[in-house]
C-alpha cells in the first residue's frame, strides 16, 4: 500500500512539474500551489498507511483524503493568479482542515 501511495504521489508531481514547464498558461502560483497539494495528500496518506489504525478506519481515510485531495488540487489549479480575495484558496485551506481534524478523530477513536 505505501509503495502503490509513494509512486503514485510522485508519478502526479512529476506530471504537474511536466504540465508546468510545457503550458505558458499554467502560472507558478498555480503550479507551486498543486505541487504542495499533491505532496500534502501523499504524505497523508502514506501517515494512514504507517499509523497502527484498524483496517476499516484506515480504509475509510485513505478513500476520504484521495477525494479531498482530488478536489483541493482542482480548486488550486483553476484559482486566481493573486492570493487577496481568492475564495477557492480558502475552500483548500478548509479541505487541509478538514483532513486534519479527520486524522485528529481517527486518531482518538482508534486508541490501541
Amino acid at each position: 500500500m505505501k509503495k502503490i501511495v509513494l509512486i503514485t504521489g510522485l508519478l502526479l508531481l512529476i506530471f504537474n512539474t511536466l504540465a508546468g514547464l510545457i503550458i505558458s498558461a499554467y502560472s507558478l502560483p498555480n503550479f507551486l500551489a498543486t505541487n504542495l497539494s499533491i505532496a500534502l495528500t501523499t504524505a497523508l496518506m502514506l501517515w494512514i498507511a504507517q499509523d497502527k489504525y484498524s483496517d476499516a478506519i484506515r480504509i475509510g481515510l485513505t478513500s476520504l483524503f484521495a477525494l479531498t485531495g482530488l478536489v483541493r488540487m482542482i480548486c488550486v489549479i483553476v484559482m486566481s493568479q493573486t492570493w487577496e480575495n481568492n475564495y477557492l484558496v480558502l475552500v483548500a485551506f478548509g479541505i487541509l482542515l478538514f483532513e486534519v481534524v479527520c486524522l485528529a478523530a481517527a486518531a482518538f477513536i482508534d486508541k490501541k
